[in-house]
């Protein structure tokens, strides 16, 4: 289990993920369900997050909140989604993550 958080949330969405899908969770709510995750896309991948840790301070500030400076969340959220290979991942050959195209992103060719 990796670190616990405490992240801005205003009326963030729950992800639903099909079994098998080509997606890496990245952080989870207390309740356990996925609140950012990477996900394969086209042929390129996704971030998705709940938790707005791009939050500035004043977010916090205007509802009475401590202010938990989270920037390096969302750092470490955009250099995951950029990686070619994510290497603490067994991931298949035919994926967004590994460094081969995934045959489904090929477009065919005009005649």
């Amino acid at each position: 289990m990796g670190a616990r958080h405490s992240v801005y949330f205003q009326d963030g969405p729950v992800f639903l993920l099909d079994v098998g899908a080509d997606a890496r969770i990245l952080a989870r709510y207390d309740y356990g369900a996925p609140a950012a995750l990477v996900a394969c896309f086209g042929a390129g991948r996704v971030a998705v997050t709940g938790p707005h840790s791009e939050a500035s301070d004043g977010w916090c500030t205007d509802y009475g909140l401590l202010v938990h400076h989270t920037l390096d969340l969302a750092r470490d959220l955009v250099e995951r989604t950029a990686r070619r290979l994510l290497c603490a991942w067994s991931v298949p050959q035919a994926s967004c993550w590994s460094s081969r195209r995934s045959p489904v992103s090929r477009r065919p060719r005009r005649s």
